[in-house]
């Protein structure tokens, strides 16, 4: 069931950036239904929200031309997100359990028993901000130097080979030295997020 949440969050993203390149209506309305989605599908989907938001305030702050005469498709978005995710909003509502209850399971900074066992097991301390300090410093050895320690997994090797690590790293500080472009944006909120919530703050 993993695999809906990388599709939804492709789908989400490329609408965004057809409604804002083309001021297209339908990828604009679909936007609302990615974000919706996002909430329906498997738990890391829901960053999504997060990244559409940053990235519009990004554009706002870096790179306004991009918005310029796309205030119809803006609307036509935020309508969609109203529709689309308006009974979820109700639903979740009245029942918090099932909006929160993966993330219980799976953030450091949670009060889960077995997951604060887990972590103190790991990191042999029960200090919040040593564990967030060593979480973020294995950020840089992510793509290539260090070996996946899940318990679920535990392949024990690294997410890409050297190669692709390296082409990886260069395309990022690419993108990081065109915060102007929307795509480049794009990319490294897109990047930043998801190492972020998903590598740091996760166990």
């Amino acid at each position: 069931h993993y695999i809906h949440a990388p599709f939804v969050a492709l789908l989400t993203l490329w609408a965004l950036a057809r409604s804002l390149r083309t001021g297209g209506v339908v990828s604009a309305t679909l936007v609302g239904v990615g974000l919706s989605l996002s909430l329906q599908v498997y738990f890391s989907a829901r960053i999504i929200l997060l990244i559409v938001l940053c990235f519009l305030i990004g554009l706002a702050l870096f790179n306004r031309s991009a918005l310029k005469g796309r205030l119809i498709a803006i609307g036509w978005m935020l309508l969609s997100v109203l529709v689309a995710i308006g009974p979820l909003a109700v639903y979740f509502y009245h029942d918090q359990a099932a909006l929160k209850a993966r993330a219980v399971e799976v953030l450091i900074t949670t009060n889960d028993v077995w997951t604060h066992q887990h972590v103190i097991g790991m990191f042999n301390t029960t200090n919040m901000q040593t564990i967030l300090l060593r979480q973020f410093a294995t950020i840089p050895l992510l793509p290539g130097a260090l070996t996946d320690q899940s318990l679920q997994y535990g392949p024990l090797y690294p997410m890409f080979d050297a190669l692709a690590a390296a082409l990886i790293l260069i395309g990022f500080w690419y993108a990081l030295l065109h915060l102007t472009r929307p795509l480049c944006l794009l990319l490294i909120i897109w990047v930043v997020g998801v190492v972020t919530a998903g590598g740091a703050l996760t166990i």
